[in-house]
């Protein structure tokens, strides 16, 4: 049998349903090992863990650790020369992380986007306003893959080409909520998805929250772009200033419950922020430069004749879709929606609330 490592006992370890990254720590602070045997004194009463615990033998993880191989199954521990160094800093780091995609983007300068599950259009059209500025200045999208805010957040990174990664609440095996199955498989083709938890492990109300300290100790700085009085974003929120990270918050109408939340962290000294600039200058000097809005090379992008047509027909004042119809050739109408799009996503115009549309400065 070839020699085991510690983290072929961790991975078999973490599997086991009694068996979490306490356990693990209490384990490694013992003995600075993971291989048996272990000192079960501080277990108690807990009879099912000690005997799995007093059971584990090399042949089991050794089988494990080829089947996991067969599987493709992924994943760094704390360890690792890939762990990134700002998730070690924090309080309650995870033990090990699951991945799927480009695991380089652990260590480049990330943002974290969260918010309510049920947005408003203004929370909706902030958030695309906020994240499509922030993709075009070359910074990575953080967020939990969960419905509204979160999702918005990871579509419109992807569809500005930019870099995204998704911290799940569950394992990579597990899509939850299942209508963002798409979106899942999209951001583990061109961006990553994480989680310190293994594969079968459904969601459970009780590992979002442990979910939220990751996207915050991920991240430079958070971003809380709509959110009630209780909601779980103030959570992530509270984590950040925990582990001495920025927040930032996005404000709403006096009158919106869904705002009171965000108002909240601005009464506690979140920064209040309406645009990339607001975010920008809270960046360390010397990264300041960095992630400015970058120039577009139109000549680079090899324009179609419309989309070219169209582009030339905007101002850089807001104009609605049907006046930028009628000021293009006829030639070009019949497929006009589909250059539209193609500028969108090219990041050469930006689409704002009420079907207005800006052509960005280059």
């Amino acid at each position: 049998m070839r020699e085991l490592e510690d983290r072929d006992w961790i991975y078999t370890l973490s599997r086991h349903r009694g068996v979490g990254r306490k356990t693990l720590w209490a384990i490694y602070e013992e003995k600075r090992s993971f291989e048996p045997p272990y000192n079960l004194d501080w277990l108690g009463r807990r009879e099912r863990d000690r005997g799995f615990l007093t059971g584990i033998t090399a042949k089991q993880v050794y089988e494990e650790k080829v089947e996991r191989k067969r599987k493709g199954i992924q994943f760094i521990t704390y360890w690792d020369q890939e762990y990134p160094d700002h998730l070690r800093e924090i309080p309650d780091p995870p033990i090990l992380l699951y991945y799927r995609g480009n695991l380089d983007l652990l260590r480049k300068i990330s943002i974290g986007v969260v918010g309510t599950r049920n947005p408003s259009a203004y929370g909706r059209d902030a958030c695309k306003m906020l994240v499509s500025s922030l993709a075009k200045s070359g910074m990575v999208i953080v967020s939990g893959v969960a419905k509204g805010i979160d999702t918005i957040a990871h579509q419109t990174a992807l569809q500005h080409q930019a870099e995204t990664i998704g911290v799940l609440g569950n394992g990579l095996d597990q899509i939850y909520p299942a209508q963002n199955r798409l979106l899942y498989a999209q951001m583990a083709q061109h961006g990553l998805v994480i989680s310190e938890y293994s594969d079968g492990t459904a969601p459970k109300t009780g590992f979002f929250p442990e979910r939220n300290r990751i996207i915050s100790g991920l991240c430079w700085g958070t971003i809380v772009v709509e959110a009630a009085a209780k909601s779980g974003s103030l959570i992530t929120a509270r984590y950040a200033l925990e582990q001495n990270r920025e927040v930032f918050a996005v404000p709403g109408s006096i009158f919106a419950k869904g705002s009171e939340g965000t108002h909240y962290l601005i009464k506690e000294g979140a920064k209040l922020i309406g645009s990339l600039e607001d975010i920008i200058e809270e960046l360390p000097y010397h990264l300041q430069a960095t992630f400015q809005k970058k120039p577009l090379d139109t000549e680079a992008m090899h324009l179609s004749a419309g989309e070219r047509a169209l582009l030339s027909s905007m101002k850089e004042n807001s104009l609605h879709i049907d006046e930028i119809k009628l000021r293009i050739s006829k030639d070009f109408q019949k497929d006009f929606h589909i250059f539209l799009l193609l500028l969108v996503g090219k990041g050469l115009i930006e689409e704002e609330a009420g079907q207005f549309y800006r052509r960005r400065e280059v």
